[in-house]
């Protein structure tokens, strides 16, 4: 390094834009930054720059949210960058915007020209990236040689950010304020999606999501976690919220901790103005934080993605070619990463419908369909109609928890496609009546251990197989008055036998890392002559006597009152004391009448208050996986 003071080469490399385009040649490679940092000054002198020059003369390369439009210099070719790549006139690398840096270095990309826009110098010489950090860093090292667009207003930032005046070949000063992002409108639908994917994040968790209207109503079911932490690619208005709220303290995180950490921002002066000079907000390179490696290192890891579209196998995609420009959402590693980290999930959220009312899901991915996610990538897709559960799912499940979530009026073409693909047995059907969500609930056995309860599915045979194997011949017999020597239709309750209007079964669900078991069953089949609900219960042996029998009676009791029904009665052999005891306990007034062997035990309602607490009819918590 030259011994005058750097302040004197500053000085020596300040330039017109038009000036600095001299250091662009016929044939060059560039790239510019893009977002709230795109250096426009430079731009629009680029773009009268290039007028002289033949068509294409020069390629220029932008990240996937492009700052150019379709009035660009016919000189110039536009490459855009990214998984989401898309430009109106001009090609794309559809790269995992983590790779890009990769690329650089390589010469795979060969950059001659970087484009960027910095703060002014600190008193060392180093001038920050400011919330545009990205792919914008990779390309400042790696290029030929870099034009700056020196910006007093653009936000110092910590983190990976700086780059010394030494590195600039020249610069533009222009103070002018950032463009603003604000905040995308909210609608209902959104809200809904929102406070599903709110169970789906449990305290101390991780959170990467992006810039949608899905992510922004998101934010807002949030406020009551604790000691979450950020590791993303966009920071927004409403995770400063979160921030400020101190709901997200980053304490937890496995890395970075104390800090959040992002690659950029995407909002207005507020944000801007709170990241400015602010150590706990860091800004890196996209090729370190979108690295799957890096993102799987977090314990409890979640990352929220909004996708156009979601096949019936689960794969997902974030936009259409022609349109990619407009998403907000670049999933880059983030997906795979987060389905390797500790404790740690991927979910895709999005309308079950478009704006003209279509399905979002679809038996395949439309042939234009770009940024896509692969199904083995994700463990939860999220509508407004629920939670699709993925996570070690056959092809028919799968396919099953998808049509469950799509929109009511395209569940039965889409189950007949499903049918037809062979991807579902050809005797499924559709439930008779919608999910009854609100019976979603979390129960605690004796020794604090959370179960989750939750109405049965179309995907759950699996795992009610499993429990009926797990069952002992002994509770068997008392459940059944035999012992079956195959699963009975009454416990796995075939696809074609689902009916969440006459009928509830609920299952007792135990969560053992990524393993999900069935420790429970209760059950009621409505006589609609008298309607009074039979019930039934079986409990897997190594969980009786823990409280959770008594539970769910209760809460099956209170669901069949709530869902019109006059009373409760079910038959229980005479041999079988401890489903006597626990009946006695429960505090309900009961009629018992005494056949041969067994009791047939009932009650209507209204009956007195039960002495145990029943759990709530709510909406359930953060134990899915």
């Amino acid at each position: 390094m030259s011994s005058s003071p750097w302040q004197k080469r500053y000085a020596s490399k300040l330039r017109t834009a038009t000036a600095a385009m001299s250091l662009i040649r016929r044939g060059d490679n560039l790239f510019v930054s893009g977002g709230p940092c795109c250096p426009g000054v430079l731009l629009g002198a680029l773009r009268e720059w290039a007028e002289r020059w033949d068509r294409d003369a020069l390629h220029l390369y932008v990240p996937q949210i492009a700052p150019l439009g379709p009035e660009e210099s016919p000189g110039f070719r536009v490459i855009a960058l990214g998984p989401l790549g898309d430009a109106p006139r001009g090609d794309a690398v559809p790269a995992s915007t983590w790779r890009l840096a990769r690329l650089f270095a390589e010469g795979a990309i060969p950059l001659d020209v970087a484009l960027v826009q910095v703060t002014p110098p600190d008193a060392h010489g180093f001038c920050s990236l400011g919330p545009g950090v990205d792919v914008a860093r990779a390309a400042a090292e790696h290029a030929r040689q870099v034009i700056a667009e020196v910006n007093a207003q653009l936000p110092w930032t910590w983190g990976d950010s700086v780059i010394h005046v030494d590195r600039l070949a020249a610069m533009v000063e222009h103070d002018a304020p950032l463009p603003e992002y604000p905040a995308p409108a909210v609608d209902e639908t959104a809200r809904r999606i929102a406070r599903y994917l709110a169970r789906l994040i449990p305290d101390e968790a991780t959170l990467q999501a992006g810039a949608g209207p899905i992510s922004a109503a998101l934010m807002s079911e949030l406020g009551a976690k604790r000691d979450l932490g950020l590791h993303t690619d966009v920071l927004t208005e409403g995770m400063l919220d979160l921030i400020e709220s101190g709901a997200i303290t980053n304490r937890a995180k496995s890395q970075h901790v104390g800090k959040a950490v992002c690659s950029r921002c995407l909002g207005t002066r507020r944000l801007y103005e709170y990241i400015h000079d602010n150590p706990l907000i860091e800004f890196r390179p996209a090729h370190e934080l979108g690295d799957p490696e890096s993102i799987r290192r977090n314990h409890r890891m979640v990352a929220i993605n909004e996708a156009l579209w979601v096949a019936l196998d689960g794969t997902a995609c974030v936009a259409q070619r022609g349109e990619a420009r407009q998403a907000l959402d670049d999933p880059s590693g983030y997906p795979q990463g987060a389905a390797g980290s500790p404790e740690g999930c991927s979910v895709v959220a999005l309308p079950s419908r478009a704006e003209d009312g279509a399905s979002r899901i679809l038996p395949h991915l439309p042939p234009d369909a770009v940024g896509v996610v692969p199904g083995d990538h994700i463990h939860h897709i999220v509508t407004e109609h629920g939670v699709a559960d993925l996570y070690g799912r056959t092809r028919a499940e799968r396919a099953l928890e998808l049509v469950s979530v799509a929109a009511p009026e395209h569940r039965e073409e889409l189950l007949k496609e499903a049918i037809r693909l062979g991807s579902v047995p050809a005797e499924a059907r559709l439930p008779i009546g919608e999910y009854p969500h609100e019976l979603e609930t979390v129960m605690e056995l004796d020794d604090g251990l959370p179960v989750r309860v939750r109405p049965v599915r179309l995907s759950d045979q699996r795992l009610l197989r499993a429990f009926f194997y797990a069952i002992s011949e002994q509770s068997l017999y008392y459940r059944f008055f035999r012992v079956p020597k195959t699963v009975p239709p009454e416990l796995v309750q075939r696809s074609e036998r689902i009916d969440y209007e006459h009928e509830l079964t609920l299952l007792g669900l135990l969560q053992e890392g990524p393993r999900t078991q069935v420790i429970a069953v209760s059950r009621y089949v409505v006589d609609p002559a008298t309607q009074v609900a039979d019930v039934a219960l079986l409990v897997r042996d190594d969980y009786q006597r823990q409280g959770l029998g008594s539970q769910m009676l209760i809460y099956i009791g209170l669901a069949a009152q709530r869902r019109g029904c006059v009373g409760l009665k079910a038959d229980i052999l005479t041999s079988n004391t401890r489903a006597l005891g626990m009946l006695r306990k429960s505090g309900y007034a009961v009629e018992t009448q005494l056949h041969e062997g067994y009791y047939t035990i009932s009650y209507r309602f209204p009956c007195p208050a039960p002495k145990q607490d029943a759990p709530a009819l709510s909406q359930g918590s953060a134990l899915v996986r």
